[in-house]
């Protein structure tokens, strides 16, 4: 009995420490992603500006 509560235990361990593995990357993505996407809207802003500065 003792044993087999001490494998749940390292098992519960072991899927905590694996979500904040797999979850701490895909927070950073996500992140990454956000400024990415912030970047190409100001780059299309930009581009649209300078787009019409030139045909005027």
């Amino acid at each position: 009995w003792r044993l087999q509560g001490r494998l749940e235990v390292d098992k519960t361990e072991i899927h905590d420490q694996l979500r904040g593995v797999i979850s701490f990357p895909i927070d950073y993505v996500r992140a990454t992603l956000q400024i990415v996407q912030s970047f190409a809207r100001r780059m299309r802003y930009i581009l649209l500006l300078s787009r019409a500065l030139l045909t005027s």
